[in-house]
């Protein structure tokens, strides 16, 4: 069996998953900053090492976000709250230097994730943009006049019997 750990000790390391969370959604919005900016610089030869970046830093993030899932259960848990409570919930039944510190925390998560979300969006629009413009460019292939450089269609040389 292992020991208990007090809630002092539980609410440190939420303080630390917290801090690590808000720092990998950092590293989340700079990788969406970098992908639209090489987008918008027609830099396609880096897109794909920059999508790997990307999802290596959500699923950094992922794991986060699956360690503060267990760590606030059992935190919620030692305050006599449902098992999966939200933070708020856990804010407002630690003491107030513990939720003073918590929601700021909390705070911080909520206006990088609105930022995160926002330059998500910017970068979707980039790409957009991007596919847009090479379709309009591209468009001439699809086109009639494309295929026979202008000259009506039909009049292909016909075999006719006895001509030379």
């Amino acid at each position: 069996m292992y020991p208990a750990v007090n809630t002092e000790t539980q609410l440190a390391k939420l303080v630390d998953i917290l801090d690590a969370e808000i720092d990998r959604i950092r590293v989340l919005r700079h990788r969406f900053v970098v992908l639209a900016a090489l987008v918008a610089a027609d830099q396609g030869d880096w897109l794909p090492n920059s999508v790997e970046d990307l999802q290596r830093a959500s699923e950094d993030l992922r794991v986060i976000e699956l360690r503060r899932a267990v760590l606030t259960s059992g935190i919620a848990t030692a305050y006599g709250l449902d098992d999966e409570a939200r933070l708020e919930e856990i804010v407002s039944s630690v003491d107030l230097s513990w939720g003073a510190v918590l929601d700021t925390r909390r705070q911080e998560i909520q206006e990088q994730m609105a930022h995160l979300r926002s330059e998500s969006e910017i970068t979707q629009a980039a790409v957009e943009r991007r596919s847009a413009l090479a379709e309009e460019a591209l468009s001439f292939l699809h086109s009639d006049a494309a295929s026979t450089y202008g000259r009506p269609r039909g009049t292909r040389a016909q075999i006719v019997q006895g001509a030379l």
